[in-house]
This record gives C-alpha cells, structure tokens and sequence, in this order.
C-alpha cells in the first residue's frame, strides 16, 4: 500500500548589491532557522514526529542573487569559511550555493525565460533613465503574462520590488502610490503606460545632482573669494603698519637731522661769541698798554 507523504523543496534566496565573503555562514544561519521552524510545524501537527527514525527535513537549495558589477569571486561552499576543513572534512558541515548575476543576462535572454524569477531580474536591471528605455523594449504582452499568472504571494513581491525602485528613481511618493495602484488593478501593462514617471524622477534626481553639484562649487568659489579678500586684507593691513613705522622712522629721522642742526649752529654761535671774547680781550689789552 503506497504512503502519501508530502514533499518540500525550498528556494532560499539572497539578494546581494556587493560581494559578501560570509555569505555561505549567513545561508546556513537562514537554513538552520528554516529546518528548526519546520520541525516545530510538524511537531505541532503530530506529537515528537521528529524524533522518529524516518522523519526527514526539506530540501533547501540556497541561491544568492547577486546585482553587482564585479565578479563574485567569494568561495561557493561553506567550508571555504572553516578551518582545517579539507584535512577534517568528515567532521564539517558543507553545502554549495548557486550565485545567479544579473548583469551576466541580458534583456532578451530574460524574456525568453518567461517565468517570475526572469521578471524580478527584468525590474531590478533598471538602475538608470537608459535601462528604463531597454525595459520598455521588453514585451509588454510577455511581461503582463507573468504577472497576472503569478500567485498573490508573487504579486506582493513584485509590488515591493517596484516600490523599492520607485523609490530609488525619486518618483514623489504620491505619484508611486498611484503608479502601484494602477498596476494592483490593471496589471504590468499599466507600468508600461507610465513608464515617464520613472524618467522624470530619473531627470529630476540628476537635475538635483547638478543642482547641488553648483551650489558645492559656488560655494566653494565663496570660501575661496572669502579667503583671498581676508588676504588681502591682512596684506593691506601689512603695508598700512609698514608705511607707519616707515613714517615713523622718517619722523625720528627728522627730528634727529634738526637736533643736529641746532647742535651746529649753537656751537656755530658759541665758537662766534669765543672768537668775540678774545677780540675784545685784545683790544682792552692794547688799550691798557697804551
């Protein structure tokens, strides 16, 4: 008599913008949570199950979804994080994860793919007003297929994955909600139709780079003229002391050159008033022998 017995395979995914050399700790952390929330599951629906003999965990196949640019160059096995893990490898827990980079696929090689993993990388590739118009490129009927045909888990995810880049792209947030709600209603093919939203927000965030990039540099071109004006300052305020004490020392000068020339002419006039004394002595002299 066969036995009905349920099987689950997980997909444990992790997004990852840069390259993480944990990684693999970080999945095994996340595995680990996932198995011990299903024991409790289990044990919940049939008492200590999971002390049986034949009770077995699901399958969990980790996968990290990588958007950088660089190679992922971190090691694929969690032993790679252990020591002496090739010498003890009987002793070591080791699982393989399965990098998936988006920029190694293109737009068209995704489409073909037609499944709900291919849409996320789809959206997540709009990075730039550029990538919105290759999106746009994309079929619209292919794209409007996935999602409606998606569970409403799915929907849900796509919906945050949308917001989050709404949000990146600077859309105001009024016009994002009302972006999001058309999509809940009619679909994909309502981003479509609003595709400007997302380059006007593009175009607004580099009109604000610029922007601010101005303001920066007139702002430094500010402190600059500040700078140089306190210079001059200080360099007109060097040249007002120096032409002070120049014009002090020519004053001390003058002073000195006429306490000079009183000095000569008063020994001028007391040698004139000597030379006097003398002729006068003479001439009393002569008169006297007379």
């Amino acid at each position: 008599m066969a036995i009905e017995k349920e099987v689950y395979v997980l997909s444990l995914i992790e997004h990852k913008s840069e390259i993480d050399y944990d990684v693999a700790m970080q999945l095994f952390r996340y595995m680990s949570v996932i198995w011990q929330d299903y024991k409790a599951t289990q044990n919940k629906k049939h008492k200590g199950v999971s002390a049986s003999a034949d009770f077995r965990y699901p399958l969990i196949i980790p996968i990290v979804y990588y958007e950088g640019k660089k190679e992922w160059t971190a090691g694929l096995h969690l032993k790679d994080r252990i020591d002496f893990s090739e010498e003890m490898i009987e002793y070591i827990p080791d699982f393989t994860y399965q990098v998936v980079s988006l920029n190694k696929y293109t737009n068209e090689e995704l489409s073909k793919k037609h499944d709900e993993m291919s849409l996320v990388m789809l959206i997540n590739k709009i990075q730039s007003s550029e990538d919105t118009k290759e999106f746009q490129k994309v079929s619209e009927t292919m794209v409007d297929s996935i999602y409606v045909n998606a569970p409403d888990e799915i929907k849900e995810i796509y919906k945050k994955i949308l917001w989050s880049l709404l949000m990146k792209m600077k859309v105001p947030s009024e016009n994002a909600r009302e972006l999001m709600g058309g999509i809940g209603g009619r679909g994909m093919g309502y981003l479509f139709e609003n595709m400007e939203e997302i380059d006007i927000g593009a175009q607004k965030r580099n009109t604000a780079r610029e922007k601010q990039r101005a303001e920066a540099e007139r702002q430094r071109a500010d402190e600059e003229k500040q700078r140089a004006d306190e210079e001059k300052q200080r360099a007109d305020e060097e040249k007002q002391r120096a032409d002070e004490e120049k014009q002090r020392a020519d004053e001390e000068k003058q002073r000195a050159d006429e306490e000079k020339q009183l000095k000569i002419e008063a020994e001028e006039r007391a040698n004139a008033l000597e030379e006097e004394v003398q002729r006068l002595r003479k001439l009393l002299k002569s008169q006297e022998q007379k």
